[in-house]
């Protein structure tokens, strides 16, 4: 996972960046006539935040175990997608 962070870096930042964005607006907005507007803002990044980084957890895990599964192939075993260009 530490390796999918060096990676992606730039979008964790950019995620951090709104969300504490959205979080400043939400707390200007307390006692306003915009305050549910502010925590809409702040409920819905965080909820995307949470969705996104739930299904890259997922994704990668799923990757990881079709990874596996194709190196506990018998060794010398080539698959049969890649028999086919030699």
């Amino acid at each position: 996972m530490t390796q999918w962070f060096k990676n992606n870096m730039s979008t964790v930042w950019s995620w951090v960046a709104l969300i504490a964005a959205v979080a400043i607006i939400f707390a200007l907005s307390r006692g306003t006539q915009l305050a549910q507007l502010g925590l809409g803002l702040l409920a819905a990044s965080i909820a995307l935040f949470v969705s996104i980084a739930a299904f890259e957890i997922l994704w990668q895990a799923a990757v990881k175990a079709l990874d596996s599964a194709n190196d506990k192939q018998a060794p010398g075993s080539t698959p049969k997608h890649r028999q086919r260009g030699q």
